[in-house]
């Protein structure tokens, strides 16, 4: 008897867990759980500037509170947000450089629970500079051209989206164009006074670093190539007010030389800018300006043509 009471006692215990596992199941709720990152995990080839994402969501489609952050100090979060893609922009990163993402939601009002991982992304490799070495052969030229050169006036500059820019030294006036190179054959074009020109070489590398061009007429010179890095005051988001506007203006100046500008109605727009030293080019229009920080580097005041055109002011 006594053994058929402990059967039965077990055989109650095991219902009432079992049962008791089922309302739990039905009833639980879940940490937020995280999707697919962009860029992939464990990446290769990034841009010096870019916008890092994950979904987040919520099973039971309580609100959480949300973390992310890269190991150069750059983060972003939210509190009380809902399912959806989660971001955080980067900017100024290095080449050739891998970074770490650390992300955590926090769901506070339904499980109380959190989740918590690392992302790693590695960024592309520096073109610009040319690397080093002697062996140079003919039909690489393109990738070896991209970068800043010395010229008699001043200096060129060739960039990866085909862009040409000419700058005269002593003036400080820039022409931009395009050009187009086939093997050792050089073309470029400019605009001057309403006028295309157009130019012929014939270029040799000597070295990664090191360039000869023959032009049309026959004469040749040497160009040596210009380390050149974007001037890292400059980078960020700006609010930018003009003499005369009727509203603010955004700006976001990115390490890979590009800029995104929001015009005071909204409208927003995508060029490509140099900034060497104090002086900063756009060269879709060929706006050339001289910038002069204050504020511990968060106000800058741009003068073009020696009068003040816009006052940048750090977001």
């Amino acid at each position: 008897m006594k053994k058929q009471l402990v059967i039965i006692g077990i055989t109650v215990l095991l219902s009432i867990v079992g049962f008791s596992g089922c309302i739990d199941n039905k009833n639980a709720n879940t940490p937020p759980t995280f999707g697919t990152p962009t860029p992939t995990n464990g990446s290769t080839g990034n841009p010096l500037s870019l916008t890092w994402s994950i979904p987040i969501n919520d099973p039971e489609g309580n609100t959480f509170t949300w973390t992310i952050q890269c190991n150069n100090t750059q983060k972003n979060n939210g509190t009380t947000t809902t399912n959806g893609t989660k971001i955080l922009s980067l900017t100024g990163l290095k080449n050739q450089t891998t970074y770490k993402i650390w992300i955590n939601a926090t769901d506070p009002t339904g499980s109380g629970q959190y989740t918590r991982n690392w992302y790693t992304f590695t960024t592309k490799t520096n073109k610009t500079n040319g690397g080093t070495g002697t062996n140079v052969t003919t039909g690489k030229y393109a990738e070896l051209l991209i970068g800043r050169w010395t010229a008699s006036f001043g200096w060129v500059q060739f960039d990866e989206d085909k862009t040409y820019i000419r700058c005269n030294a002593t003036s400080g006036a820039s022409q931009i164009g395009t050009y187009e190179l086939t093997d050792n054959k050089l073309t470029v074009q400019v605009s001057y006074q309403g006028k295309t020109i157009t130019g012929n070489f014939t270029i040799k590398f000597l070295n990664n670093n090191t360039l000869e061009n023959t032009d049309q007429g026959g004469i040749t010179s040497t160009s040596t190539r210009l380390n050149v890095e974007f001037n890292e005051k400059i980078l960020g988001k700006w609010w930018a007010t003009t003499p005369n506007s009727n509203g603010t203006a955004q700006f976001y100046f990115y390490a890979n030389g590009s800029y995104y500008a929001i015009s005071p109605s909204g409208n927003g727009s995508w060029d490509k800018y140099t900034m060497i030293g104090n002086t900063l080019t756009i060269k879709k229009s060929g706006y050339v300006c001289e910038c002069i920080f204050s504020d511990n580097d968060n106000k800058v005041e741009a003068y073009h043509n020696g009068k003040l055109n816009t006052t940048l002011t750090r977001q």
